[in-house]
């Protein structure tokens, strides 16, 4: 029990996880799963590991790299995070995402002025892609 939880305090250590990618990388490592499932419910009691950390330092550092709501609800649900969950914690993240959506644009097409449609529907998949709504990217397109 003690090597699985040195193990686990090791992953965390590099970086914040969610129950479910830590549970999935110590089953990897070979761990019995009775054993895994008592660590990571240690490791919660203590606050060790913390899916609203995670979710919340997750959102910040993506938000800030340029990417939208979308993309991000979408990356936390493959690590495990229910839906709701998921949805609250980016509404009480309070991020202005106008905001992340015109700075992304802006370092991505600079001054350039649209040519046509090819051009706008290229500028349109870039900010789907990155996780920007349709409606939010046609306001910002303008």
């Amino acid at each position: 029990m003690s090597e699985i939880t040195a193990t686990a305090l090791q992953l965390l250590a590099q970086r914040e996880h969610a129950q479910y990618e830590l549970r999935q990388k110590l089953i990897q490592r070979n761990y019995e799963v009775e054993a895994v499932l008592v660590v990571l419910e240690k490791l919660k009691c203590e606050s060790w590991q913390s899916d609203d950390r995670f979710a919340e330092n997750y959102i910040v550092e993506r938000a800030s790299r340029g990417f939208g709501p979308l993309r991000i609800s979408q990356e936390l649900q493959l690590r495990g995070l229910s839906s709701e969950f998921v949805e609250n914690k980016l509404v009480s993240a309070q991020i202005d995402w106008s905001q992340v959506l015109q700075q992304v644009y802006f370092k991505k097409f600079k001054h350039a002025q649209l040519q046509n449609f090819k051009d706008k529907g290229k500028r349109i998949r870039f900010l789907q892609f990155r996780g920007f709504s349709l409606e939010e990217i046609k306001n910002q397109i303008k």
